[in-house]
């Protein structure tokens, strides 16, 4: 085993390796899997390129379980048998994704997994499910996974973990960018022109789609999981005293470091939000205007209070930058809080908006098999660095 593992972080060494990176996000609607060439250019900088890209969305069963599971509503025994499903679902969608993009598993060195958190409270814990020996059984690959876990143990909050691609792949010497990722939760990281790693600012910044998904689903009885395009949302108007109430959430108000996951802004909050607006007799699209005006005034607040006086440019990835109401909702929300940012998309760095998190995970995985520390500290409030991950081997594995 000990030679084996000295091989993989010998090939980890290598100036060039393709990785698949793995997640399934705080929304539970897909696994996202990501095929990623990482190229060292030679000055501490990493280039990424995604090859290929694919959602695989969890069958609607599946999905039920897991947000039963969300609620607390779910056993040992359930929660057993969850974590080898979706092991088993993301290994299949790691061995297809080499296939489609035309590889062989021998091109690859590891999947990087970062599984489903089922429940995230720090600084206590974090449990992120997806047994790592059945994504290698399916993938036939090494997996690295478990990737939150050192940095909870060392007093911190285990996310947001985006930094470190973040600053790997999109500093600038020039120019103070925000990187802001919205998929369930948002989470932004705040990137000052020629900083430092451990200058990195980052954090979940508060609701993201969660509480926009969750009021599609209950409008339509499930038939929808989220407002596509944001075009519920463009038909309403968002009230003004509600989103004054909601935006005082203590969560907001909060310093950094903090994360944030389903256990806050999850599907029994967003009741809650709704029954509020249905008391004041809002319509469904009013409640959804006003839901997405909610996750886009606490991102412009964030960025307003935290970020470095010479921002000037935001890095928007996640799903929640398809959701064109967002989107104007943010710019808008920026513009009244003096802080004009040019938006721009992290495709001209070679990742698209919907592929950045699997591909970050490719990165760490990559990180922990050459056996670098990838967390940022003064974002997690870790009581240091550390190396992230736990391996497992693929069950054909022999020493060299």
């Amino acid at each position: 085993m000990v030679n084996w593992l000295q091989q993989l972080a010998q090939r980890a060494q290598q100036k060039s390796v393709k990785v698949v990176g793995l997640m399934s996000g705080t929304s539970a609607d897909a696994i996202d899997a990501a095929l990623v060439q990482i190229d060292d250019s030679g000055d501490g900088r990493a280039r990424l390129r995604v090859l290929h890209y694919a959602e695989t969305p969890h069958r609607p069963k599946l999905r039920r379980r897991l947000m039963r599971a969300f609620e607390g509503n779910a056993d040992p025994r359930e929660i057993c048998l969850l974590n080898a499903q979706i092991g088993h679902a993301f290994g299949n969608a790691a061995r297809r994704i080499v296939q489609d993009a035309g590889f062989s598993t021998d091109e690859m060195l590891a999947v990087g997994s970062h599984g489903q958190t089922l429940w995230h409270e720090p600084p206590h814990a974090t449990l992120q499910i997806g047994c790592p020996a059945a994504v290698a059984v399916r993938s036939r690959l090494p997996v690295v996974d478990n990737f939150r876990a050192a940095d909870v143990a060392l007093g911190g909050q285990g996310a947001p973990l985006a930094p470190y691609i973040d600053w790997t792949v999109f500093r600038s010497s020039s120019v103070s960018r925000a990187l802001l990722n919205i998929g369930g939760i948002a989470n932004i990281a705040f990137l000052p022109a020629g900083g430092e790693f451990s200058q990195t600012t980052a954090f979940d910044t508060g609701p993201g789609n969660a509480l926009m998904d969750a009021a599609a689903a209950f409008f339509t009885n499930g038939k929808r999981a989220y407002d596509n395009n944001g075009e519920q949302a463009a038909q309403g108007k968002p009230d003004s005293e509600l989103l004054q109430k909601w935006t005082r959430h203590p969560y907001c108000a909060a310093e950094p470091p903090k994360s944030s996951g389903r256990e806050m802004f999850g599907a029994p909050y967003a009741r809650t939000l709704i029954e509020e607006g249905r008391r004041r007799q809002l319509s469904d699209n009013d409640l959804m205007a006003t839901l997405t005006a909610f996750t886009a005034e606490t991102i412009a607040d964030a960025a307003k209070r935290h970020g470095p006086p010479d921002l000037r440019e935001l890095i928007v990835s996640g799903g929640g930058a398809l959701n064109r109401t967002l989107m104007r909702m943010l710019k808008t929300a920026l513009e009244k809080r003096g802080v004009p940012l040019r938006f721009r998309q992290p495709d001209e760095w070679g990742v698209s908006a919907e592929s950045k998190e699997a591909a970050l995970f490719a990165l760490l995985a990559r990180e922990t098999l050459r056996g670098l520390t990838a967390n940022a500290p003064r974002a997690t409030g870790a009581a240091q660095p550390a190396v992230l991950g736990s391996v497992t081997p693929p069950p054909t594995s022999r020493p060299a």
